[in-house]
């Protein structure tokens, strides 16, 4: 796990800088968000993760309004994203990095499997917690590919 979230870093890293300033505020046809704002709304749920697995800890979760949760997710990645730039991102994104895999090492073996349920999706484990920006950047990755393509 430790090696694929600094593989994810790695490649968030440079997707941030394939769209740097001139990419920045590229944004699909009838998409939501820019490049830079997918960027920062992958980063944002990173920065959250040492609150989720807090959270799961004392066993209660988080974000489990989803007509609440979309709204608050476009319009805070819309505005954080405007008010920053691919090398903050990338910074940013390594510093959680750096933070989540320091958060690892507190977690004891028994903790692994506690869960909380998150994003009215269910429960989450502390590991899918901690996997979540591996999957976050899966899932977001190619959207931003497909911006650049253009």
């Amino acid at each position: 796990m430790r090696r694929e979230l600094e593989d994810t870093d790695a490649a968030f890293g440079g997707l941030a800088a394939r769209v740097g300033f001139e990419h920045w505020h590229t944004r699909p046809e009838g998409g939501p968000w820019s490049a830079g704002q997918t960027l920062t709304h992958i980063l944002l749920i990173h920065e959250f993760v040492p609150q989720l697995v807090a959270n799961a800890r004392r066993g209660r979760g988080a974000f489990n309004f989803p007509w609440l949760v979309a709204h608050v997710n476009v319009l805070g990645a819309r505005w954080a994203g405007s008010r920053t730039d691919a090398l903050r991102v990338a910074g940013r994104h390594h510093h959680a990095t750096a933070t989540t895999l320091a958060l690892i090492d507190t977690l004891a073996p028994h903790e692994w499997e506690r869960s909380a349920r998150f994003f009215s999706r269910g429960q989450y484990t502390m590991e899918r917690l901690v996997r979540l920006p591996i999957q976050h950047y899966a899932e977001h990755a190619p959207d931003i590919g497909r911006m650049l393509a253009r």
